[in-house]
Order: C-alpha cells, then sequence, then structure tokens
C-alpha cells in the first residue's frame, strides 16, 4: 500500500509554436543584467527563459551543474540515500513496526534536507513528510505530527492521505494543519548570498534572486535552495520563529569548473554589452558543447529596462537574430510582456546582427569599444568572481569534509 499523493508542479512556461527545429539541439541560456534593478530582474528572466525551452520541442537546456560539477558530491548522492530509507521506513510501517519505521523516516528527511539543492523531484520529500507525521501521531505526539503536515502542506502541488493507510484521526490532524498554513502568523526574512544574483527556492516556490526580502512565509521551518551558475547548488534551513526580521547569508562554493566557466562568462558578457556575438560567446559556447546560445542584456530602472536578445545559432555559422524591448518591472503586465517577449525570441524572425558577428568573427571588424566602456557587468562579476586561481583544490578538501 502507498500514500497517495498528487504532486502538480505548475510550470510557468509555454508550450511555444516555432518554426523547425533540429531535433536534440543541445541549448544555453543566459540572461545578464547591469545595475541593481537590471541584475534583479536577470535572475527571474533567465529561470523562465530556462524553462521555455525545456518545454519546447527539439531544443534541450544544457544542465548547468553536471556539465560545470559532473562528479557525485555527497548531496547529490544523499537524495538516492533518502529514497533507499524511505521505501525501508514503508515497509516497517506496513509491518506496524513503528519505532523501526520513523527512525528510517527520520533518516529520509534528513538525507532530502541535505540534498535539497539537488532534489528535481519533490515528491519523496512530501511523502517522507507526511509518513514523519502520521508516524509522530501514532505516538501520541499530535503537536509534533502536525508541525510536519504542516511542512509538506508548503509544498507545492496537492497532497492527499490514503484512508487505506492512515486511520480517521491522523487525516482530521493533516487536515487541520493544512488548513492552518493559509491563516498562520507570518515571518520575515532577508537572504543575501555571497555571491549575489544567487536564485532562491523556498519551499519549492521560487522568490527571486539575492539580495532578497520575503514576509509571505509562515512562521516555522522551510527548505532553501540557492542556485548560480559556476557554482554548486545550497540547501539549507531557514526557520522563522518570530515577527522580527531573520537574516539569511548564503555562501556558494565554487563548482569544479568554475575557473574556466568564469573566464567564459566574462568575455560573453562584455562582449554582448558592447555589441553583436562573436568570437567570446563562440568560445562559451565550444566551452558548454552547445549548438545555441540565448544571451539577455538588461539595462536600465526598474520602470524603465532596456531589453536586448541574441538567439546565436552555432552550427549554422554563428547565425544570429536579435530583439529587442523595453519593459516596466512595477507595471501590472510585466510578466505577461515579458513572457511574450521571451515567445518572440525562442520562436526566432529575421534575424538581425549576423553579418556584424560574422566579420567579428572574420577579423574584419572590432566590436564598438566605446559602447558602454569602463562600467561593470553586475551579474558577470558575480557568477565569475575573480577566477584567478583553480578552486578544485579546496574543493576535493571541501567534498572530505562533507
Amino acid at each position: 500500500m502507498r500514500i497517495g499523493i498528487l504532486i502538480s508542479l505548475a510550470c510557468s512556461s509555454l508550450l511555444l509554436v516555432a518554426p523547425q527545429t533540429k531535433a536534440g539541439q543541445k541549448v544555453a541560456a543566459f540572461s545578464v543584467g547591469r545595475g541593481g534593478d537590471a541584475a534583479k530582474a536577470a535572475v527571474d528572466l533567465q529561470l523562465e527563459l530556462r524553462a521555455q525551452i525545456g518545454a519546447k520541442e527539439g531544443l534541450e537546456h544544457l544542465d548547468m551543474n553536471e556539465s560545470l560539477d559532473a562528479a557525485g558530491r555527497p548531496r547529490k548522492a544523499a537524495i538516492a540515500e533518502g529514497q533507499a530509507l524511505l521505501k525501508k521506513g514503508k515497509a516497517a510501517y506496513e509491518e506496524l513496526d513503528l519505532e523501526e519505521a520513523q527512525k528510517h523516516f527520520d533518516l529520509a528527511l534528513k538525507k532530502f534536507e541535505y540534498g535539497y539543492g539537488y532534489m528535481e523531484d519533490q515528491a519523496p520529500l512530501v511523502e517522507t513528510l507526511m509518513y514523519v507525521g502520521a508516524s509522530h501521531v501514532l505516538m501520541g505526539e499530535d503537536e509534533a505530527g502536525a508541525k510536519f503536515f504542516m511542512r509538506a502542506a508548503d509544498l507545492p502541488g496537492d497532497k492527499a492521505l490514503n484512508p487505506e493507510v492512515f486511520p480517521p484521526n491522523i487525516q482530521e490532524i493533516f487536515q487541520a494543519a493544512s488548513a492552518e498554513v493559509q491563516s498562520a502568523a507570518k515571518g520575515r526574512a532577508s537572504l543575501t548570498s555571497k555571491p549575489q544574483g544567487a536564485a532562491i527556492v523556498v519551499n519549492g516556490n521560487f522568490m527571486g534572486g539575492t539580495p532578497l526580502k520575503v514576509d509571505s512565509l509562515r512562521r516555522g521551518v522551510h527548505l532553501v535552495r540557492a542556485t548560480k551558475d559556476g557554482y554548486r547548488p545550497w540547501s539549507g534551513k531557514l526557520n522563522l520563529n518570530s515577527g522580527k526580521l531573520k537574516r539569511f547569508s548564503i555562501k556558494l562554493k565554487p563548482a569544479a569548473k568554475h575557473a574556466a566557466f568564469s573566464k567564459n562568462y566574462r568575455a560573453l558578457t562584455g562582449e554582448v554589452f558592447k555589441g553583436p556575438p562573436g568570437s567570446a560567446t563562440q568560445s562559451m559556447a565550444t566551452f558548454l558543447g552547445v549548438n545555441m546560445l540565448f544571451v539577455v542584456t538588461i539595462e536600465g530602472e526598474a520602470e524603465s529596462l532596456q531589453l536586448v536578445a541574441y538567439k546565436i545559432d552555432v552550427d549554422a555559422g554563428m547565425r544570429v537574430e536579435r530583439q529587442a524591448e523595453r519593459l516596466d518591472m512595477t507595471a501590472a503586465d510585466y510578466e505577461a510582456k515579458r513572457k511574450a517577449f521571451l515567445e518572440k525570441v525562442l520562436a526566432g524572425e529575421a534575424g538581425q546582427g549576423a553579418a556584424d558577428a560574422a566579420a567579428i568573427l572574420a577579423g574584419e571588424v572590432k566590436p564598438d569599444e566605446d559602447k558602454g566602456a569602463g562600467d561593470q557587468v553586475a551579474d558577470a562579476k558575480g557568477a565569475g568572481g575573480e577566477g584567478k586561481a583553480d578552486p578544485t583544490a579546496d574543493i576535493t578538501a571541501e567534498e572530505q569534509r562533507e
């Protein structure tokens, strides 16, 4: 018998109707912002762009974590260990060996929390939280059980207890805990990261890029994931136990190929802010082993963001298609217009800038050196760090500590 859990993850991307593309094209996409508002907008846009690419037939977005840090890591391995422990716990539960079952469920939950940064499918985590809550209730610890039920209710998707597995009293406590999540007192948190510009996911819901303030979380325990290209995914628990502002600082560890990625990323972003994609963009595509690149630059203030997007088909001789748009982050229709812009970028139209890119690659002309000279690309610096030394020795030592 199994717990009935229905997980329906909301996907922000749309299925797009587009021109023919080669089957299985490997794609990488980046969004880079210059300035505070633009850098924060770039985090949201990059996540949405990659989601739309993932939903588009014929395109496969590169797994950046796997590409830059392919070796097995303790946190990634913990997810498989947690799944094995969950299976053992369910077997003990069915035999009514509650102490043994709870031991396995508790260990499984710790493994999932430890590896949360690498967890793509949250169904095992939800199932474990509900079994932990049920085992506490069966041992007469209703209040403790309700806390785990509330954590399960925080996660995306619909949850249901199978009447054949759990008795009515457990289901009543679960329903009450689920209702309490909606009315529970809220806590406040301020999240920062080093480097800044990390994408923050709390309880499976994308919240934005760092620095970030949130005031929509109930008081209690929440799982946090932070990701940024060139760095290993980070995960941890955020405990909001009062109405006071909780300050939460995250330090990201560099990926194994951080230095090489950083060098290519700085060159790429510097190039596209100065002019059309050229040799640096081609070098990044070669480094990542992709057939196509999408790069979006963002500049300006919140009320007037200038977006310039490039679709670069590497296999077609660096053919470039360019789109531009001006958006207002404060407007009610901002998200709808941003989504429409990305659809247009992915669909591809008669490109601008292809001749310029070809000329740059051929060495016939140089990018406009004056355009944007002296400016710092905020997100590029954050993603790349200094990149002066290969950090793999430190990574090995850090792995041993983990």
